[in-house]
């Protein structure tokens, strides 16, 4: 197994990087046993801490399943190396901005709704506690691109649907960039104000447990988003 030194400032997704490519190349399969904890952070010269998120990540991902007291295993599941293989070759072909917006519209979109009709109290306590972060990142004119990706992530895994969630975490690498590019952006029209009432909307909608008004809220603010990285 190849791996490199870890450089980047998000440290856990590029050990997810490094393990996805793996896994697309072959060279990591189905039921192979990734190295312990401590030898993963001694090779990508990480924290522990780092590969734990990443291992996190992965397991509720549905990539991973960890056996207490015998390490972590690859998933039986050909779907899941799938979604990886399509991740390799979305990352190597490249979509736009306005295609990852239209795309998230389908699935978000329906994602909200299903929230509104399923989520716990526990799943609306997520998605608040996610929307404060980001109101708090917004006060301080920070671009806040992981803050937006968790409240929208908060908000499809309420859906209790993990189709939806994998595809979500599919684009989660295009969704940080392209939050940070439309972030920006409203930091220099002045428009934060506004993507943040859309954002308390969407949550107002599923706190009501309204179907209808949580999708139309999750449209509002995606269109919304495809008119600003238009300006």
């Amino acid at each position: 197994m190849s791996l490199e030194p870890i450089k980047k400032k998000r440290v856990y997704q590029d050990i997810i990087d490094q393990i996805r490519n793996l896994l697309a190349s072959g060279k990591l399969k189905a039921g192979d046993q990734l190295p312990s904890e401590r030898e993963l952070a001694s090779r990508l010269f990480v924290s522990r801490t780092a590969v734990r998120e990443a291992i996190s990540v992965l397991e509720s991902s549905g990539i991973v399943r960890t056996h207490q007291g015998m390490g972590v295993f690859v998933k039986e599941e050909a779907h899941d190396l799938l979604l990886f293989r399509m991740d390799n070759l979305i990352n190597q072909q490249g979509i736009s901005l306005i295609d990852l917006l239209e795309v998230r519209l389908g699935i978000e979109g329906q994602g909200a709704y299903l929230a509104a009709i399923r989520r716990t109290d526990h799943d609306l306590n997520d998605i608040k506690t996610a929307y404060q972060k980001l109101e708090n990142a917004y006060s301080i004119n920070k671009p806040a691109a992981e803050e937006d990706h968790e409240f929208h992530l908060s908000v499809v895994k309420a859906s209790q649907n993990m189709m939806l969630v994998q595809h979500v975490m599919l684009f989660s690498d295009k969704f940080l960039k392209s939050v940070n590019e439309l972030r920006n952006k409203s930091i220099r029209s002045n428009r934060s104000k506004e993507v943040l009432i859309e954002h308390l909307a969407i949550y107002k909608a599923i706190e009501e447990k309204d179907p209808n008004k949580s999708q139309k809220a999750m449209w509002t603010h995606l269109k919304n988003a495809i008119k600003r990285s238009m300006l």
